[in-house]
């Protein structure tokens, strides 16, 4: 196993200002590009494998909580945390792997005060919250179903 400081890497170094004060909240790997992709606190970097680990980009996003590869588009779940948000929100973000602006977004309530999680599928994320599933088209980042199960409250006999 080699031990690599990323900082070290070309182009990494203005992005990463005190990488040992910095650490990951979320990553992913897309095997079919040799791509790496990691949030800190300080944004999302971008990091190409295939023949030495090489610094490809980093977006200045900021809360990046989870990270998923759909073709080539990587989507991004983030807290939003802006004045207008309204609270127990998320926004979801999709970009073109070498784009720096977003091919769409959309935010999400997070229900019954759980986390959105979300897993990749085909042109498309599935995500739950709560007893809340759906389904998102990705790029365009519309949601394709939704369904909420409640169940009725059990009665003690």
């Amino acid at each position: 196993m080699q031990e690599i400081n990323v900082a070290s890497l070309d182009g990494a170094a203005e992005h990463l200002a005190d990488p040992t004060g910095q650490k990951a909240l979320a990553f992913a790997m897309f095997k079919e590009l040799n791509m790496i992709a990691v949030s800190t606190s300080e944004g999302l970097h971008m990091f190409d494998y295939e023949s030495e680990l090489q610094h490809v980009k980093t977006l200045e996003l900021r809360n990046v909580r989870q990270i998923c590869f759909v073709e080539m588009y990587i989507v991004l779940v983030l807290e939003d945390l802006d004045d207008s948000a309204i609270d127990g929100e998320c926004r979801i973000l999709c970009y073109m792997i070498d784009s720096d602006e977003p091919e769409g977004q959309i935010k999400i309530k997070e229900f019954m005060g759980q986390q959105v999680k979300v897993e990749p599928s085909e042109q498309s994320i599935c995500f739950t919250t709560g007893s809340q599933i759906g389904r998102i088209q990705v790029p365009e980042m519309e949601l394709m179903l939704s369904l909420i199960h409640i169940s009725e409250p059990t009665r003690p006999y």
